[in-house]
This record gives structure tokens, C-alpha cells and sequence, in this order.
């Protein structure tokens, strides 16, 4: 069940919010439960305008672990995306409902951050 603020969101955005799953709940048990392994596998993604939200696997340490990447982009029609941050919140791949698990934790982080889903809100970075 979407939330208000999701809905909202979704009639604001129309086809710049998409929700998509790459892998299905026992796929990624499986994927986790593998000892071996290496590398990077993106499992679901939350697209919300500007912003957008990964689900992502990657090993480390000897094993599979979960977590989070948020991208960004200039503007929401903008075609490139850049990495803003892996972040430290718990994933859970096997809730209910998967869409507003994802939503619930980027609204958080971009309310913190004070990130905007429609407009370039991003701190600016010196070339090097």
C-alpha cells in the first residue's frame, strides 16, 4: 500500500518514478547464502525524479551483504547519474511490500539532506 506522500510523489513525477526489481526474494536468499563470490549485483532500483535509490549486493569479507546506494542527477530529465552515497541504513529484501520499504528509506535520507526529487539541490565538488 502506497503511502500519501508516495502517491503524491508519483502524480508529481508520472513516468519519472518507476519502481523496478531485478532479482525475486529467493533469488537474493540464494545469492546470500553463497559463500563465494565477488563483485556488485543491483538488485532493485526506486527512480524518483532527481533522485534514485539501489538496492545492491556486493561481497565483502567472505561473504554477500545488502545495502544502499543513492544517485543523483542535476535535473530530473537529466540522462547521467552520480553516486551521492552508500548509506548506512538496514536493508530488508524481505519486507511486504519492497517499493515502500525503498521509498520510505530515500525520503528519509532526502528529507536529512534536504535533497529535492525535482531540482539540482546536490553540494557542489571542486574538479581536480
Amino acid at each position: 500500500m502506497l503511502t500519501w506522500e508516495q502517491k503524491r510523489l508519483k502524480r508529481t513525477l508520472g513516468p519519472q518514478y518507476a519502481f523496478l526489481c531485478y532479482m525475486e526474494r529467493a533469488e537474493i536468499r540464494a545469492l546470500l547464502s553463497r559463500q563465494t563470490g565477488g563483485g556488485y549485483e543491483i538488485l532493485a532500483s526506486l527512480y524518483a525524479g532527481a533522485l534514485r535509490l539501489d538496492m545492491v549486493a556486493f561481497y565483502e569479507n567472505g561473504r554477500w551483504r545488502l545495502g544502499y546506494d543513492l544517485l543523483g542527477k542535476d535535473t530530473p530529465q537529466s540522462p547521467e547519474w552520480f553516486c551521492l552515497d552508500n548509506l548506512e541504513e538496514p536493508v530488508c529484501y524481505q519486507a511486504r511490500d519492497l517499493e515502500r520499504e525503498m521509498f520510505d528509506a530515500l525520503d528519509r535520507t532526502a528529507r536529512m539532506r534536504d535533497l529535492s526529487y525535482t531540482e539540482h539541490g546536490f553540494p557542489e565538488t571542486e574538479a581536480k
